[in-house]
């Protein structure tokens, strides 16, 4: 997960097949994050100087759309956050009621992010998102939040993805969204690649998605705001999620 610094809102627009999102506020997203109270680690905070995760709005944008999409899910789903160092997204799903939360991510600080207060669990792991330890069939929800931009490759974590989801299983993906026109040199961050997407790009991730056995409608024309609200790497950007059912429901 990556830290960024927001600007107000601009827009926000809905599409049937993905949803682009210019809005970073999670209050104007009219969804209720639950308040994750944390047994902080000394470890994690030692690194970071916190015993929470980032309330980057970054983060909770992505937190609150993960909110409402998995209400209608039954607390027995068995939940995978990948990219999950420093992220709201597992401890949230344990606070909600989730009984198997699982966050991946390749740094090796993961293992030591917080654990709920509540008693709930999330077991946190060192493993690449592309390649994980997990049985195939492991997991009714799949998140990545805004961590596929830096230098993952599309096909790899979405076959991985295929292989960890039961038929019928949820993914939700979201990245960063730049105009058509923004320069072509993306740049690194944090020692990674920065791929971030454009809108003419959308329609070859939702051909990705059917490809590797995902099932999401095309992606609506919208316009981009003339002013995006997120400035990185001397950019400015949006964020695009995708919402995808893998396989038939048995």
């Amino acid at each position: 997960m990556v830290s960024r610094h927001a600007s107000t809102i601009t827009a926000a627009l809905q599409s049937s097949g993905a949803n682009i999102q210019f809005a970073l506020n999670a209050s104007d997203l009219d969804v209720a994050i639950p308040d994750v109270a944390t047994r902080g680690s000394f470890v994690h905070r030692l690194l970071t100087g916190s015993r929470l995760p980032s309330v980057d709005p970054v983060k909770r944008w992505d937190a609150a759309n993960v909110a409402a999409f998995v209400s209608v899910l039954p607390l027995t789903s068995a939940a995978l956050d990948c990219g999950a160092y420093n992220s709201p997204v597992p401890l949230m799903l344990a606070a909600m009621g989730f009984e198997t939360v699982h966050g991946i991510d390749l740094n090796p600080h993961a293992p030591w992010m917080p654990t709920p207060a509540s008693g709930a669990s999330v077991q946190w792991s060192c493993q690449n998102i592309v390649a994980t330890a997990f049985e195939s069939n492991s997991f009714d929800l799949v998140t990545c939040c805004s961590t596929i931009e830096h230098g993952v490759d599309w096909d790899a974590f979405l076959n991985e993805t295929g292989r960890l989801l039961r038929p019928g299983g949820w993914l939700y993906l979201s990245t960063d969204l730049v105009p058509d026109d923004a320069p072509s040199n993306d740049g690194t961050a944090f020692g990674l690649p920065w791929w971030p997407l454009r809108p003419r790009d959308l329609h070859d991730r939702v051909e990705k998605l059917r490809a590797h056995g995902f099932s999401i409608p095309d992606v609506e024309p919208f316009d981009v705001p003339e002013q995006l609200p997120i400035e990185f790497l001397e950019q400015r950007l949006g964020f695009v999620a995708f919402t995808a059912q893998f396989g038939a429901p048995q």
